[in-house]
């Protein structure tokens, strides 16, 4: 349990990291500086206990790469596009996608509490996203009277 609070204390630090990032560096940039600095590190942790894996195992493990980088930039992406407190619960979704996937793949039957907590993170995220729909429109509304007051103005002089 200490492995995965502190997993989710190190995500959440990373992602706001991300977010200031995002602002002066592009998303390639982030994901291969991502990229060159921890596949070292991962190394070093790895070497002491190395198996070579076989032939479906690096399969496996180029898969997971390719799709970590993809989750990474996407990310990146996402944060450089929207406020964190927008883009963090959507991120959350993936509780529920892996108890789905874990149910499909492995026939993993999720605990009432995984399900309860499943419906709660999806219900965040819709609550999320229309407050920043809501958000959008008001900003752009408010623009747009802005633009009409000046013009109005301009008329009058």
């Amino acid at each position: 349990m200490a492995f995965a609070l502190s997993g989710a204390v190190m995500q959440a630090v990373i992602q706001l990291m991300l977010k200031s990032m995002s602002a002066g560096d592009s998303t390639a940039t982030l994901v291969v500086w991502n990229l060159l600095l921890t596949v070292p590190l991962a190394l070093l942790l790895a070497l002491p206990v190395w198996t070579m894996p076989d032939a479906g195992q690096l399969g496996l493990l180029a898969l997971q790469g390719v799709l970590g980088a993809a989750c990474m930039a996407l990310m990146t992406h996402a944060f450089s596009l929207a406020d964190a407190s927008i883009i963090a619960p959507l991120d959350f979704l993936r509780l529920p996608l892996v108890a789905l996937l874990a149910y499909a793949f492995f026939a993993e039957i999720a605990r009432p509490a995984t399900l309860i907590g499943g419906a709660l993170i999806c219900l965040a995220a819709l609550i999320a996203s229309r407050a920043s729909g809501r958000a959008r429109e008001k900003q752009r509304r408010a623009e747009k009277q802005g633009r009409t007051a000046a013009l109005t103005a301009g008329k009058r002089s």
